[in-house]
Order: structure tokens, then sequence, then C-alpha cells
């Protein structure tokens, strides 16, 4: 039959499996999108449920599996720890001892995970919500009167309740230092008003500084703050210091001259600028 006679050329031949290539590899493509799209839908949904939480600032406390307080504080703009401290206890026979661990300084909050390593102490912590953490603790070959052990344990710790003292300073640029934990400062803004968080039932004093001002009083001292404390305000008082002094120029039209006076001087003018 003619049929089975049909012959196709080659160039037809080439034709069609390019045709059938072209059509294989749109339909790979497709559902390659449409496999990338579902693993991106998934990678956003997974997102979601475990949104970054920006740690609370201020003192953070909890216990170790073993019962021993940790802490650390978590600065204002939740992107450091500083100042991790960790009891734990070791018995060796009849001898025992209590080892408290401080790690001074600061270190970066990334991911909602931290870490510390040193030589024979380390730590990890994640937040798990915006105030609460929970994390492991590592001694290595740690020295003590009881001989050199090694231990492993969890911890698990919230932020504090922080209570806030507000006032004024009287000018822009004043520091405001006091000591929660760990050194703080805050410095006042161009209104001269200031905002600083303590924690509850906080014991201390704040004291302002500034290099061209004395304030009155020269500091205050709290106890037991348990509630937000406002118009905590302070007078300040100008020193006539040379790095202080500020340039005031007068024009006399009756003679034409620009008189010069600084603020820490008295009596007649500096310069005279004829």
């Amino acid at each position: 039959m003619n049929l089975y006679r049909t012959r196709l050329d080659p160039y037809r031949i080439r034709i069609l499996i390019l045709v059938l290539v072209l059509l294989l590899t749109n339909t790979l493509t497709g559902l390659a999108l449409s496999q990338n799209g579902i693993a991106t839908n998934t990678v956003s949904l997974s997102g979601a449920q475990n949104a970054s939480a920006v740690p609370v600032p201020g003192n953070w406390s909890g216990l170790t599996n073993l019962g021993y307080p940790v802490s650390f504080s978590v600065n204002a703009a939740g992107t450091q720890w500083d100042t991790i401290k960790l009891t734990t206890e070791y018995v060796n026979g009849g001898c025992s001892v209590k080892l408290t661990t401080t790690i001074t300084g600061q270190g970066t909050i990334t991911n909602d995970h931290f870490s510390y390593t040193g030589t024979h102490f380390s730590l990890s912590g994640d937040f798990t919500s915006a105030t609460a953490a929970t994390g492991t603790y590592t001694y290595t070959n740690q020295s003590t009167g009881c001989g050199t052990f090694s231990q492993s344990g969890t911890w698990s710790a919230s932020s504090q309740p922080t209570v806030t003292i507000t006032g004024n300073a009287g000018v822009s640029g004043a520091t405001l230092s006091y000591t929660d934990g760990t050194a703080q400062t805050v410095t006042s803004q161009p209104d001269g008003s200031y905002s600083l968080a303590v924690s509850s039932n906080w014991t201390g004093t704040v004291t302002p500084t500034h290099p061209c001002y004395s304030f009155t009083p020269a500091s205050k001292s709290y106890s037991n703050v348990t509630s937000n404390q406002t118009a905590q305000n302070y007078t300040p008082a100008f020193n006539a210091a040379p790095v202080c002094a500020v340039t005031v120029g007068v024009f006399r039209p009756s003679n034409g001259a620009l008189y010069l006076k600084n603020s820490n001087t008295t009596g007649f003018a500096d310069v005279q600028i004829n």
C-alpha cells in the first residue's frame, strides 16, 4: 500500500524533532515554575509562622536546669546582649562548689539568636518571643576548688518588668548616667527632655552631666522604684569655661564698630572691629 511506502525526507524529520523538543522543554519549564511557586509559598508561610521578634530591651533573668540563676541584658535597639551571668554547682565526692561566671562586654543578636564562646565557658540562646528566651551552656575543663569539671545544661529566661523615669534636664545634650545591672546612659533631647527605663524595684542614682553646665540637684536617688517617675527635672547653670565660650557680636552704627564679647569674660569687649 501507498501508506507503507510513505517516506519523510530528512528536512521534515529535523523540523519534527525540533517541534517535539520545544514542546517538551516548555512542559518541563512550566512544571519547574509551578514547583518553584509552591516552594516559594511554603517558605513564605514558614517565615510568617516564625516571624522574627525583637527582644524587649532591659534586663533578662531566669534559671538553669539545675535551678541556678542566669541573667543578661538587651540594649535599647534589641540588637545586642550585654553582661551574661550564670551560676552552676559542681559536686566531686564530698566537695561541692558553686561557680558564677560573668561575661562582660557585648555581642550581637542576629535572627533571634546570640552566643558567646570562651576558653572554658560557652552559652547560646534563642529568643522564642519578644519576652522569652531559651538556650544551652557548657563548661569545658573548668578548674575549681573541687577539681576540674565539664558540664552542659539548659536555661530559660524572660524579660523583667521595667519602669520609666522621665523629666527635663533644662538643656540639650546632657548625659544622664545610672547603673541597672550595667552602666547605662541616655542623652537629653533638643528640648531638654529625657526618658530612661530601669528594672522594677530598681534602686540607684541618676546623675546629669554636661561639659558646659552644672545641675541642681547634682543627682537624684531612687529606692525600690515600682511605678513610673515623672517630672524628674534639673536646673542647669552655665559654666564659664573656655571650652564653653560663646562669642556675641554687637554693631554700633554711631561709630561703625563691631564689638565681639566672649561669654566667659566680663567688662569690656574682647575685640573691636572698625
